[in-house]
């Protein structure tokens, strides 16, 4: 496996993400933290044996966590499909 496909809700999770690190901790930083992120979507899968499933959300879900977000995505046979990318004290059920 060795795509993945962000969904509408993954982008506009990203940009916030990104939005915030620059209000937060500035730019330098903020594009660190998005190209560790992407670092991170990349091993996903190539390597979803590190993730968890996320089972109690709903079926066929999967987690990943990066430093304080959550990548959450599904699996097919060829990409993963992040779903969202949220920070790790959200109501993940709820979003």
């Amino acid at each position: 496996m060795a795509n993945y496909k962000l969904s509408t809700k993954a982008v506009m999770d990203i940009a916030d993400i990104y939005e915030y690190g620059i209000l937060q901790f500035g730019i330098r930083q903020a594009q660190t933290y998005l190209k560790g992120l992407e670092g991170n979507l990349e091993v996903l899968t190539s390597r979803p044996e590190l993730s968890r499933k996320a089972g109690y959300i709903t079926r066929d879900l999967y987690r990943f966590k990066y430093q304080s977000h959550i990548i959450f995505f599904t699996l097919a046979e060829d990409e993963a499909f992040v779903v969202r990318i949220l920070e790790q004290h959200r109501d993940f059920p709820r979003h």
